[in-house]
């Protein structure tokens, strides 16, 4: 099994098994057996996993912009994201509490994508319109 969603009394015998757990490394070479149950978990915790998940793997990412603060730039910054097949999850700017020059603002996104070599091209694309990046590490 891959994945499996689990409330988490109904992992407990899973958990004793990985690192940390009491009986880790005691059974080594052993056919063992654990139930998994308890699939009971509210639907707004599953999405919370869900996107923690995604983050994890930089399917979903949060970058930051600074950007000329001037009318048209939101625009060109969600067209330029969409042209690399990134999908716009939330994207807001930042002016009253930019600490920069007066006419640059911060841009948040935040993007699904489809893996790492999808990541790279978004990031070479931002960069060659000089876009200036605060990039995850």
């Amino acid at each position: 099994m891959e994945r499996a969603v689990l409330e988490g009394a109904g992992a407990t015998g899973a958990a004793s098994l990985l690192p940390g757990g009491p009986l880790y490394g005691k059974l080594d070479g052993k056919k063992v057996v654990t139930i998994l149950s308890g699939g009971n978990i509210d639907s707004s915790t599953l999405g919370r996993i869900i996107e923690r998940g995604l983050a994890a793997d930089r399917r979903l990412l949060r970058f930051q912009l600074h950007v000329p603060d001037r009318p048209g730039t939101l625009g060109e910054i969600a067209k330029l994201i969409g042209s690399t097949g990134a999908n716009i999850k939330d994207l807001y700017h930042e002016r009253t509490w930019e600490r920069g020059p007066i006419n640059m603002l911060t841009v948040v996104c935040s993007v699904e994508l489809g893996g790492p070599q999808h990541e790279t091209s978004l990031k070479d694309a931002l960069l060659q319109n000089k876009y200036q990046i605060a990039w995850p590490e």
